[in-house]
């Protein structure tokens, strides 16, 4: 064919698929009530115009800052972090993909458009694309696990080789804020744990009053421990995570017989340079239902290192790989903080419906002071929820 007839083709292609005009637009809200807590997510329905004069529908997710003054503030911070993930990081990461002929599904969604003026984000719909969101309330199980895992191993080399060939660079990220800034730690975490320890003093009975007795920690203690979980040294395999890597943001397409078999990231604000392990812990223990953690512990580990290494081997890694010791030694090192957001976090993100849990704007409002709702550490089952992998971390971190 020649080449200016194929030029032409492709051209008139695209039109006709583009949108022309938009007739018109209605906005509604993406997520229900209490599944979004730093942004405010509306589905913008269309009816539009395409390029060969075709009437279709086309729906666009816009994402911005929600709730009092303090929230935006620090939802506006974020979200340029998130920005530059969506406009120039995975644009590298499909030109790597390219590169070496990886043709997997990518794990993010379309990037459209970002407006500074009103700091909002335009990006893909993803549920008019067939995904959707596992229950946060039941957990995740081993088969949405494993996906996770590999595809977070996948997303973890990815930005590897872009760091190894001078495209990304750790000085491009901030560290993660609810590690490194003090008053979201005091405010986020350590609040969270001075409710968990009242709650246990005054409705657990006398069994936990040891455990209780541990919480007992001094805020600038307890922040010193948080903090040394961003630390790494130049030695250790670290790269980009992403942040913030647990159920309500991982969507999940499925098949024909309602198995997983793809997923989308979504909400990059946190990505920040650590070991991988820091998004690991994050993952399975805030996502995976517990036992099925703590039975599976160091097979999860496994099957994410074996993952990591086919990936940085397709993308042509060339620099030094983890070892599984190393691996291991990395997750010893984040766990006090992957293990903290699980016992003071996770009763509340996993609370049945209608449970009041926790108010940011109040959390962020009055320094933590108030915010958190000790009834979420006393719903039927919470000590089976919580209460081996509290005792295990009072026990390791605060036995002292």
């Amino acid at each position: 064919m020649d080449r200016e007839v194929l030029e032409t083709a492709l051209k008139r292609s695209l039109k006709d698929h583009a949108i022309a005009r938009v007739i018109e637009a209605e906005e509604e809200s993406a997520l229900p009530k209490g599944e979004n807590y730093l942004s405010t997510i509306l589905r913008i329905r269309m009816k539009v115009v395409l390029g060969n004069g075709r009437v279709a529908k086309r729906n666009l997710i816009v994402k911005r800052g929600q709730g009092s003054d303090c929230v935006i503030v620090w939802m506006n911070e974020v979200l340029k972090v998130e920005v530059k993930m969506y406009s120039s990081v995975f644009r590298e990461m499909e030109y790597l993909m390219e590169d070496v002929g990886d043709f997997e599904e990518p794990l993010w969604c379309k990037f459209i458009h970002y407006d500074s003026h009103s700091a909002s984000l335009v990006l893909e719909d993803l549920k008019v694309a067939g995904f959707g969101l596992a229950s946060r309330q039941v957990g995740i199980d081993m088969e949405h696990g494993q996906l996770a895992l590999r595809s977070l191993a996948r997303f973890h080399a990815m930005g590897k080789v872009l760091d190894e060939r001078g495209l990304i660079s750790k000085d491009d990220f901030h560290s993660h804020p609810l590690m490194t800034n003090s008053r979201y730690v005091e405010t986020l975490s350590y609040s969270g744990l001075k409710s968990l320890r009242e709650a246990i003093v005054e409705h657990w009975g006398p069994e936990w009053k040891s455990v209780a007795s541990k919480l007992d920690i001094p805020v600038d203690v307890f922040y010193e421990k948080v903090k040394s979980c961003s630390m790494y040294t130049e030695e250790e395999f670290v790269c980009l995570n992403h942040g913030d890597c647990w159920t309500n943001n991982i969507m999940f397409k499925y098949n024909w017989e309602g198995k997983p078999h793809s997923l989308r990231f979504v909400d990059f604000q946190f990505a920040n340079y650590n070991t991988p392990c820091a998004d690991i812990s994050n993952f399975i223990y805030m996502s995976l239902q517990p036992k099925l953690r703590r039975k599976n512990y160091k097979l999860l580990l496994e099957y994410y290192f074996e993952a990591l290494i086919k990936y940085l081997d397709i993308y042509g890694y060339k620099g030094p790989k983890p070892t599984f010791e190393g691996l291991e030694k990395a997750m010893d090192r984040v766990l006090f903080f992957g293990i903290c957001l699980f016992v003071c976090w996770y009763p509340a993100l996993t609370a049945k419906a209608g449970t009041d849990t926790f108010d940011l704007d109040t959390l962020l409002r009055t320094s933590g002071k108030e915010g958190f709702h000790k009834g979420m550490f006393l719903e039927d089952g919470i000590t089976e929820k919580i209460g081996d992998d509290l005792i295990d971390f009072v026990e390791k971190y605060l036995s002292s």
